[in-house]
């Protein structure tokens, strides 16, 4: 499984791209040192430019980075692909640490987002304390932008359904209530409320 390799490398017209695992789910059988926590995190360097692509669920992605050579001082750019903490909750930690880093994140993200149980609904969004602590260094996007000459964040994906039946769990709260943030973030015109 792709999960298993911690680094992959692509040329394409003359530029390298190295992408390397920094933090996933699984446990890498080929590193085991390597901690494995909620979430994603991802190293890539692309055409000189070292990129952040998500941030896990904690700042354990950091110790991984250290164990695999990648400084997080050198980052350049981070991307925090969506608003729940499983993709962002590390951006603190790492901010802290990297003082030049631009993050680029959707301006949706700054919403709450919850995930339905049984008895109640669990809150999964980024903490919204490095949103206020480090607003000078975050561009929240509302269309899609580009980096750097070749290089894009696409912002607006539009899907009719959700990927899995757990995206359908997945709530926001919209004037007061809770709705199915799927939906939003894929442009549904309707709202569905849940109770």
């Amino acid at each position: 499984m792709w999960y298993n390799l911690y680094k992959v490398e692509a040329t394409e017209g003359g530029f390298k791209m190295e992408v390397k695992m920094l933090i996933e789910n699984e446990k890498l059988e080929s590193r085991p040192e390597l901690a494995k926590k909620h979430g994603l995190s991802l190293f890539i360097r692309y055409k000189g430019e070292n990129i952040l692509f998500d941030t896990g669920d904690s700042g354990a992605f950091i110790d991984n980075a250290d164990k695999m050579g990648v400084s997080i001082e050198d980052i350049d750019t981070v991307i925090i692909s969506h608003g729940h903490y499983d993709h962002g909750g590390g951006l603190e930690r790492f901010l802290r640490m990297n003082s030049k880093a631009r993050v680029f994140i959707h301006s949706k993200a700054r919403k709450n987002y919850y995930v339905k149980l049984p008895f109640k609904n669990k809150d999964i969004s980024i903490p919204r304390e490095v949103f206020y602590h480090y607003d000078k260094r975050i561009t929240f996007m509302e269309e899609t932008e580009e980096l750097s000459k070749g290089l894009f964040l696409i912002t607006d994906i539009s899907k009719k359904e959700p990927w899995t039946k757990f995206a359908q769990r997945m709530l926001t709260k919209e004037e007061g209530r809770f709705v199915q943030g799927w939906r939003l973030n894929y442009k549904r015109r309707e709202l569905d409320y849940m109770n």
